[in-house]
């Protein structure tokens, strides 16, 4: 079994001094990061769906053997629950196609007041239009979810429980 090292997330300011050196600027800070670690949760693409030119830059500014987990867009999860997101999905599919070879996984977080039953419907509706060139991690928020109807659900769709 492999295993990956990171954090969530690379661009802290207040890890400038601490771990990233004074001396470089901000723009070099995922090449420093990625001879430390070996892997990262792009935790920016939540807020907003990330351009082509910056997941190319992760991509160019990473080793090979790096990897990424990035995160759907809370228009997704959040603000939509997974409804109607067809729209969404593609653009964030073209933004992160790029970074496809390098990526672990996507990362579905869902909001804390989503509960298992609601969920479930949703993500029924939501896993036949997934692009299947990726592997999903589904972060659950709500003790709901903590049952075999969740866990068996995931099993069945090849989808990892966080």
């Amino acid at each position: 079994m492999q295993y990956y090292v990171g954090c969530s997330g690379w661009s802290y300011t207040s890890w400038q001094g601490p771990f990233y050196p004074h001396t470089i600027d901000n723009s070099a800070w995922l090449k420093y990061y990625s001879h430390v670690f070996d892997y990262v949760e792009i935790d920016s693409s939540f807020y907003r769906i990330p351009t082509i030119f910056m997941v190319k830059n992760w991509y160019k500014r990473s080793p090979q053997n790096f990897r990424f987990t990035a995160k759907f867009p809370k228009i997704i999860t959040h603000d939509k629950r997974l409804r109607d997101v067809d729209k969404e999905l593609k653009q964030d599919y073209e933004a992160i196609s790029p970074l496809a070879d390098k990526t672990l996984a996507l990362l579905i977080q869902l909001p804390p007041s989503l509960q298992i039953l609601e969920g479930l419907e949703r993500l029924r509706d939501l896993v036949p239009g997934l692009d299947n060139r990726f592997r999903y991690a589904v972060e659950v928020r709500h003790r709901s979810w903590f049952q075999d109807l969740a866990y068996n659900f995931f099993a069945n769709n090849d989808i990892c429980m966080v």
